[in-house]
């Protein structure tokens, strides 16, 4: 985490120069400074206090110029010792304005430090009840499925082999290959 650097220094300067702007100021000009003047100086003044506080240096030194240029532009009847003053007060906010700007930013690191816990659960007594049991008769009644015949066709009785043909003599054997029976 960057936390900026506290600029105790050159807020009591723009304090201090508020009230001295505020102090010497009057309606006219008699060694005084104008209301005019005053209040421009004023808000430059804490412009270049907001662009330090926001970190934009680079707009710091366009601002100085600013408070410089309005002591520039003072009407010359102003008091000498109250332009002088107004001068030393724009010179000491320059060098504070830079200082703070130039300064690096303070780094604030934290350690974090994990604890692991492990929690053990209490021992419990633990008692066990048995609970007798009855069997409640369970009545089954089977019933038998019923079947549906499929209807058979008849099968033909098998047929039988036809005998096996008488042999044919050979030609050329008399008698037709059977040879006769004699009595």
């Amino acid at each position: 985490m960057t936390v900026p650097r506290p600029l105790p220094s050159l807020l009591a300067l723009l304090l201090g120069a508020a009230v001295a702007l505020l102090a010497a100021c009057g309606g006219g000009t008699n060694g005084g400074i104008p209301t005019a003047n005053a209040r421009d100086l004023k808000s430059q003044i804490k412009d270049v206090q907001q662009a330090v506080d926001d970190g934009r240096c680079t707009d710091v030194s366009g601002q100085l110029k600013q408070v410089d240029e309005g002591i520039d532009d003072l009407p010359p009847s102003t008091d000498t010792q109250l332009v002088r003053s107004l001068r030393d007060g724009a010179d000491q906010l320059r060098s504070v304005a830079v200082d703070d700007c130039s300064a690096p930013t303070q780094t604030t690191t934290t350690d974090t430090t994990t604890t692991d816990t492990t929690t053990i659960p209490e021992e419990t007594d633990t008692t066990t009840t048995e609970t007798p049991t009855t069997p409640t008769p369970t009545q089954t009644q089977t019933v038998p499925p019923t079947t549906t015949p499929t209807p058979t066709t008849p099968q033909p009785p098998p047929v039988p082999e036809p005998p096996a043909p008488e042999p044919v003599p050979p030609p050329g054997t008399p008698g037709g290959g059977v040879k006769p029976e004699i009595p």
